[in-house]
């Protein structure tokens, strides 16, 4: 008897457990949903000189905007989808509320701009974009957050590449989503 009532709380239990993490689906998408993801990404392309040469065109995985503020989470964010080329990065500018230009601070560049580029023929010993002691970074926005220009001087490769680097990345989204 004992066992037969340990057996159903462990059934119960396992049971909660595997519809606890199950997505139920209504006729309705949620606001924030996509009903086709593609129609959100976006291009852009990426011009880098110095101790990196680079001409390279890319898709736009996402474009967001919030509330400006302090946490990453807060202001226009775009995001870089993997290729070939580029792992990951995106632009942040936490302090966006309208379009418009946005100089960045020397402490806050390491955050609104990241690039992680991969092993490739162009860059061999793959590269990590950072900013440095003289670096800049400005980034306008237009078309309510839909076009974008983000321009860096004297920023570095990381180890594989330490010598400066500036360039511009340019992008246009596919849509913007709001939060």
């Amino acid at each position: 008897m004992r066992f037969a009532a340990y057996a159903a709380f462990i059934g119960l239990a396992l049971a909660l457990a595997a519809c606890s993490g199950r997505t139920v689906q209504s006729g309705t998408p949620a606001p924030s949903a996509s009903p086709n993801e593609t129609q959100e990404l976006g291009t852009g392309h990426i011009e880098l000189t110095g101790s990196v040469t680079l001409s390279h065109d890319f898709v736009v995985k996402g474009c967001w905007v919030s509330a400006p503020g302090s946490s990453v989470l807060n202001g226009y964010s775009v995001t870089i989808r993997r290729d070939p080329v580029i792992e990951s990065g995106g632009v942040l500018v936490k302090t966006y509320d309208r379009d418009g230009s946005y100089p960045i601070a020397q402490q806050d560049m390491f955050e609104a701009l990241a690039i992680f580029f991969a092993n490739s023929a162009s860059l061999p010993r793959g590269a990590v974009l950072t900013d440095a002691r003289h670096s800049s970074l400005g980034v306008s926005i237009d078309d309510n957050g839909a076009d974008g220009t983000a321009s860096f001087l004297n920023w570095s490769g990381g180890q594989a590449h330490s010598g400066e680097i500036s360039g511009r990345i340019t992008w246009k989204c596919g849509a913007v989503r709001r939060t």
